[in-house]
């Protein structure tokens, strides 16, 4: 290429920089409303809080030494935001019991839920994992969608006959 040529095709390429990184005059707000977004927030929130009640175990994860961490403090926190459950707000401890930092486990929660406005009549802690939150894995695995087999082939007119138990459910 010419000299000419190569100084055009620059000064299309400054132009074009120039009136293209321009910033746009709409806002976030054009596009995805502040109360839309609070409405989203508010359903993601009510259901974080709805899943960790409906859990409401703490594993060892949940702490630092004897001492919960902000794992455990938010997990508390959203269990303590779920206003549609009983009380009193059962949290079960999948600890061992023989451990020497449970009962000072169990001090740190009964304190951090006291601090944010629990009193103690309305909290009840207990060992193991939570006896409501466990569900056989076969029963899920037999109502995914199956899409391949281990070979990578379909799996398409596999199924068991009408009458015969299925492999994953043995149903």
């Amino acid at each position: 290429m010419g000299s000419k040529t190569t100084l055009k095709l620059a000064g299309i390429l400054f132009a074009g920089m120039v009136v293209g990184c321009q910033t746009d005059k709409s806002s976030m707000t054009d596009f995805f409303p502040q109360e839309e977004e609070q409405r989203v927030q508010n359903v993601r929130d009510a259901q974080a809080a709805s899943g960790a009640r409906a859990d409401a175990t703490l594993q060892p994860h949940h702490f630092d030494g004897d001492k919960l961490n902000s794992l455990g403090q938010d997990k508390l926190d959203r269990m303590l935001a779920d206003d549609d459950t009983a009380q009193p707000m059962v949290v079960y401890l999948n600890l061992a019991e023989k451990d020497e930092q449970t009962s000072a486990r169990r001090e740190s929660i009964m304190r951090y839920l006291q601090d944010r406005g629990a009193s103690a009549d309305q909290i009840k802690l207990e060992m193991g994992p939570n006896p409501h939150a466990h569900s056989l894995s076969a029963n899920h695995l037999g109502r995914m969608n199956r899409t391949e087999n281990s070979s990578g082939t379909s799996t398409e007119g596999t199924a068991a006959p009408a009458g015969e138990p299925s492999a994953t459910t043995g149903k």
